[in-house]
């Protein structure tokens, strides 16, 4: 295994290129290779101004301000926001964009709270509940001649639902035995199951959802102030009869196949979309503990699987696809599922501005790219890539496994931020042609 290029201490264990006289290619790579020297090497860690990396837009807002100092890590850049609603952290440029835009939905809710509209609509949905429960008890056959047609689809949805809940449970169950509290981990467990299948059937979580696609946001996100206003609100869509879309302002859309994946998110119950992405995995040749795997992380929300998947799928062209879902399924942070989303969906990026992309191929490093041209490109996305020694390592051990493969053409490294000079010119040195703000070059 060797260092990620992603952080000073964090090693992933990414599958190697078949080897083939390794001792032999590796002499003749380091005849070649242009390493820096010492004094050349860059601090993983360095402290940067906000202004300089962060959009104008995004530092300061009418409930936030990003503080000018921030630090930049693992070539990743982060922020700390002050806002009317607590104290935010952004690890990365991607991540700050989304909590400024989740703030600013925060605040639109909170105004839809304060409403007539709302405490109208209040009175309505607080009676709910109990109405369902009444007419399940009172006139359980019409309720039940309700059930919409397509059973196939149904009773394959309802098992799906019954099945995840035991084997959930089972294995919180058996992680837990014989530690005290498992068993009331468990029964905590069943009525977190048992909420949702409830938010579900009184339409709660479909309002989420709905709101989600005003506000522009992720329904899944992992903010958690966000998620208690929109649940307040939903609970009121659901069984008030509330009307939001006259309450909110217009959030700025994304447009293309970005949109077309949060459009699917926004409009799609989570099993449906969930069995919609294990199929188009299984058509892309990952077995059943490679869909496993990916679902099991817990870094990913439903939105950042889709979202690969769906950028993956777009590669119709590309053979070993499944090396980058295998990749993925091993992300140890929330940050780096987001990357691995982020080298995804710049490679169909690429495919439509540059070149179709033929082949992937796994490293020790980040998956690599094979365009038809012949051209072996990398994606990096983080915001800030500097000559660190993991870098100045990363890149001795892609010269190997590139010659390895027999892959000697040109070399391409897309960064999503920006790029530091000495990165610049030891990469330049040492045959690769970089590109940074590939975001804006390649859209």
């Amino acid at each position: 295994m060797s260092q990620s290029l992603l952080k000073p201490d964090h090693t992933l264990p990414f599958p190697r290129f078949p080897s083939s006289s390794g001792l032999l290619v590796a002499a003749m790579v380091w005849a070649v290779y242009l390493p820096a020297s010492a004094n050349q090497l860059e601090p993983d860690k360095v402290t940067i101004k906000s202004s300089q990396f962060a959009a104008k837009n995004l530092l300061v807002g009418p409930h936030h301000r990003v503080a000018e100092e921030a630090v930049t890590e693992g070539h990743m850049n982060q922020y700390t926001i002050s806002s009317d609603f607590g104290p935010f952290m952004a690890n990365g440029d991607e991540h700050l964009g989304i909590l400024v835009r989740e703030i600013e939905a925060i605040a639109e809710l909170q105004k839809i709270s304060k409403s007539e509209a709302f405490a109208e609509a209040m009175v309505n949905a607080a009676t709910r509940p109990i109405e369902m429960v009444q007419k399940v008890a009172e006139q359980p056959v019409e309720t039940v001649k309700q059930i919409p047609q397509g059973i196939g689809r149904l009773l394959k949805r309802t098992a799906r639902v019954v099945s995840d809940t035991a084997e959930s449970v089972q294995a919180l169950s058996t992680q837990q035995n014989g530690e005290s509290g498992g068993e009331n981990s468990t029964t905590n467990q069943v009525v977190e199951k048992g909420t949702k299948f409830t938010k579900d059937q009184l339409g709660v979580n479909r309002a989420v959802r709905k709101l989600a696609k005003e506000l522009n946001v992720d329904p899944y996100s992992t903010n958690e102030v966000l998620q208690k206003e929109m649940g307040s609100v939903a609970w009121v869509m659901a069984g008030g009869s509330l009307a939001t879309g006259e309450l909110m302002p217009s959030m700025p859309d994304e447009i293309g196949q970005l949109s077309d994946l949060n459009n699917l998110v926004w409009e799609t119950d989570p099993l449906d979309l969930r069995l919609r992405n294990e199929e188009i995995l299984s058509n892309m040749g990952a077995d059943q503990d490679l869909i496993k795997a990916l679902y099991d992380n817990n870094f990913y929300t439903t939105t950042m699987r889709t979202r690969l998947i769906g950028s993956l799928n777009a590669l119709q062209n590309a053979d070993g696809r499944t090396i980058l879902v295998a990749d993925a399924a091993e992300a140890e942070s929330r940050t780096e599922a987001r990357i691995y989303r982020q080298i995804a969906e710049s490679m169909v990026a690429y495919e439509k501005s540059r070149s179709p992309i033929t082949k992937l191929f796994s490293s020790e490093v980040l998956p690599l790219a094979l365009t038809k041209q012949g051209t072996i490109v990398l994606f990096v996305p983080v915001d800030h890539l500097r000559w660190t020694k993991n870098v100045d390592s990363a890149v001795k051990t892609l010269a190997v496994e590139i010659n390895r493969a027999g892959l000697n053409t040109s070399q391409e490294i897309w960064v999503r931020g920006k790029t530091s000079n000495t990165a610049q010119s030891a990469l330049s040195a040492n045959g690769w042609k970089v590109f940074d703000q590939s975001e804006t070059r390649l859209h």
